[in-house]
């Protein structure tokens, strides 16, 4: 059905780049329950169901194929390895990260062709290229 509504995942944002081996560069571990991340190739996803004793149970999805990588489906809740289109965006993370706090800004008129230096309000960068999406999807900060 290709009429769906677009699926707001929750707050997320990308990881920094790893462009070594996949043992250099981890997945990271469950932070919540709900929470979603993807490894920096794609080829490897981790669901953090719910809590067990030691932590959480976790789901894990591997893409073995040279030429496929992870597809999630936000509306059917569902993934499975699909051929690599090149939308692996690196490794990523939703769900866990509260909304800081900040005072309400008022928007500014600003020329939309042009990028402006501003404060991350979403998060911490580590780097540069990362994504930050706030819980409703009505804010990013790249």
């Amino acid at each position: 059905d290709t009429k769906r509504p677009m699926i707001c995942p929750g707050k997320m944002n990308t990881e920094c780049g790893c462009n070594t081996s996949p043992e250099a560069c981890p997945i990271g571990e469950c932070d919540c329950e709900g929470q979603l991340r993807v490894s920096q190739d794609c080829k490897t996803a981790l669901y953090c169901d719910s809590p067990i004793e030691e932590g959480f149970k976790v789901i894990v999805i591997n893409c073995t194929a040279e030429d496929e990588i992870v597809f999630v489906n936000m509306w059917t809740n569902s993934w499975k390895c699909s051929k690599d289109d090149g939308r692996c965006p690196g490794a990523f993370h939703v769900g866990c990260e509260p909304d800081p706090t900040s005072p309400t800004e008022e928007p500014t008129t600003t020329d939309p062709s042009r990028c402006t230096l501003a404060t991350n309000s979403l998060g911490s960068c580590g780097c540069g290229e990362q994504l930050f999406i706030n819980d409703d999807c009505t804010k990013g900060f790249y």
